[in-house]
C-alpha cells in the first residue's frame, strides 16, 4: 500500500511501557464487550515485559496546546508521518497526529489521533461515533464499554470498503476530555488484521491525555 493513500479519517474519500490491558493501564478497564460479528476483538495481548521493552516505546505530543496534550505507546518500527493539525471537515474532526510502520518487511498499520471540539454540550460518546461512521461509510463489528484513567470511553471494531475494493480493518477508542472527543484510530489490511490485531489493542488501551 502506498503512503498516504488511505486516511481512514479522510473523506475519499513515544520511551516507557504501560501494560497489556485496559484493566491493568493507567487505571483502564474493560466494562461492556458486545461482539457483532465474529472477528478477532483482544482484550489482552500475554505480552511479556521483555517483549514490550524491546518491541514499543511511549511517544508525548503536545504541539495543539495543553488541551489536546496525549502520550501514546506505539511500536517502535513506528513514525509520525504528520503532527501538525489538520482539519477534515467532511467527517467533522481535526487529526493531530499521523503514525505508520516504516519496516516494510512488517504488516502495514497506521494510527491516528483525532478530535472534536464540541460547544453546546456533550451527546452520548457512543452516539457521536455513530454519526462519524456514517460519515465514514463504515460497518461496526464489535464494540465495547470501556474506562481509560477514570475517564468513560468506549472501543470500536469496524470496517470499511474502498472504491478500489481493497478491505480495511479499524479499531479506535476514544474518550470525552473537558470540551473535547478524543479518538485513537488503528487501521490495517483485512489481510494482515490477524497478525496485528494485538498490537492493534495495545496502541489503543495505552494511550491518555497528558
Amino acid at each position: 500500500m502506498k503512503k498516504g493513500l488511505v486516511l481512514y479519517f479522510l473523506p475519499f474519500i513515544f520511551t516507557s511501557i504501560i501494560s497489556d490491558s485496559y484493566g491493568q493501564s493507567k487505571g483502564s478497564s474493560q466494562k461492556k464487550l458486545n461482539k457483532i460479528e465474529n472477528l478477532t476483538f483482544p482484550q489482552s495481548t500475554g505480552y511479556t515485559v521483555d517483549y514490550l521493552k524491546t518491541n514499543f516505546w511511549r511517544l508525548n505530543y503536545s504541539s495543539a496546546g495543553p488541551a489536546l496534550a496525549y502520550r501514546i505507546v506505539v511500536p517502535v518500527k513506528m513514525r509520525p508521518t504528520n503532527i501538525k493539525v489538520t482539519p477534515v471537515k467532511d467527517i467533522g474532526i481535526t487529526l493531530i497526529g499521523e503514525y505508520q510502520i516504516i519496516d516494510k518487511t512488517m504488516p502495514y498499520l497506521e494510527v491516528q489521533v483525532a478530535y472534536e471540539k464540541v460547544s453546546n454540550g456533550h451527546t452520548d460518546i457512543k452516539l457521536w461515533f455513530s454519526e462519524k461512521l456514517k460519515k465514514l461509510k463504515g460497518t461496526l463489528r464489535a464494540e465495547a464499554a470501556i474506562n481509560i484513567a477514570g475517564k468513560n470511553g468506549y472501543d470500536v471494531l469496524f470496517t470499511r470498503t474502498l472504491k478500489s475494493g481493497e478491505q480495511y480493518i479499524s479499531r479506535a477508542s476514544m474518550l470525552v476530555a473537558g470540551d473535547n472527543y478524543v479518538m485513537v484510530t488503528a487501521m490495517s489490511s483485512k489481510a494482515d488484521y490477524d497478525k496485528s490485531a494485538k498490537t492493534i489493542y495495545h496502541i489503543l488501551s495505552n494511550w491518555n491525555m497528558q
